[in-house]
């Protein structure tokens, strides 16, 4: 077994949102699309293959030269064999009320945690937070 290792000489997409933060700048749209669109393309390859990803987040995508956007970190992906998945998982910012409210989900659970993702990229920040896990579970239950 082979295994690709690419060099994201750019560090992540969690990284590029901080120094953007410090800088006192956004993010370029056409380098919000240009990441958004390989994001997708790779949770597409992902899904594909019956794989969810389940902690799609800022840090979990490397970027490489030319606005190059990879995602990392497969280490609580699951293999979907068939059905709905329910183990609970991921980085909580970023978990779909599914997971949160314990239920089953499915491949939307990334593409809920994607559109976290596009939000950080043009606010800076998470679209939910919270004082403690229970604010924070309410607010994404409720979208507020």
């Amino acid at each position: 077994m082979y295994i690709i290792q690419d060099f994201c000489e750019d560090g992540d997409l969690a990284g590029r949102i901080n120094g953007c933060k410090k800088a006192g700048t956004m993010l370029p749209e056409d380098e919000i699309w240009k990441y958004i669109t390989n994001i997708l393309k790779g949770l597409r390859d992902l899904h594909k293959m019956k794989i969810l990803h389940r902690d799609i987040k800022s840090a979990n995508v490397f970027l490489a030269k030319g606005y190059q956007a990879k995602i990392g970190d497969l280490n609580v992906s699951k293999l979907q064999k068939q059905g709905l998945a329910r183990t609970q998982t991921g980085t909580p910012y970023y978990c779909p009320p599914e997971i949160w409210g314990d239920k089953p989900y499915d491949s939307k659970c990334d593409i809920w945690s994607l559109g976290i993702v596009l939000y950080e990229m043009c606010a800076l920040k998470p679209p939910f937070d919270g004082k403690d896990m229970k604010t924070l579970f309410d607010r994404i239950k409720t979208g507020r």
